[in-house]
């Protein structure tokens, strides 16, 4: 079974690939490496709108906390 390389697979869709080959040890293959890169990409995006991105940053934490936070009034009523 030949397996192709995603850049000759998609190279003529996509402007750019990564590439992460596999290792003996098989540390390129965790499940940390997806949520890692994307996370990268992300943070390389904001530096495009700067200002929008930590706007939207603030905004998530502020219904992050929202919803961590228990409800006012001390809890249900029965």
């Amino acid at each position: 079974m030949t397996v192709r390389c995603h850049a000759e697979q998609f190279g003529d869709r996509v402007d750019a690939v990564l590439t992460a080959p596999h290792t003996p040890t098989g540390i390129t293959s965790e499940a940390l490496t997806a949520p890692v890169v994307a996370d990268v990409l992300l943070l390389a995006l904001t530096t495009l709108a700067e200002t929008g991105a930590v706007d939207a940053s603030h905004q998530l934490t502020l219904l992050r906390e929202q919803l961590l936070s228990p409800p006012k009034g001390g809890g249900r009523r029965g």
